[in-house]
């Protein structure tokens, strides 16, 4: 989200910042404004892991480090 969202990059070059495909960046991005939703709407937890080796986290609601 840092790099289409802060730094508003067009997703193509924030996918190749990132070392992804467009399509996986999509993916990404809507999973990862999925979680930041709930957190804030349905007050669950958000845990945030600035040093996660992948930005392709599991699919539930809460970001853990592996």
């Amino acid at each position: 989200m840092h790099f289409r969202d802060l730094e508003g990059l067009y997703q193509a070059e924030a996918a190749a910042r990132m070392g992804v495909s467009r399509t996986t960046l999509a993916r990404i991005l809507t999973r990862a404004r999925r979680t930041v939703t709930a957190a804030l709407i349905g007050g669950e937890r958000l845990l945030l892991d600035t040093d996660a080796a992948t930005a392709d986290p599991e699919p539930d609601h809460a970001i853990q480090s592996p």
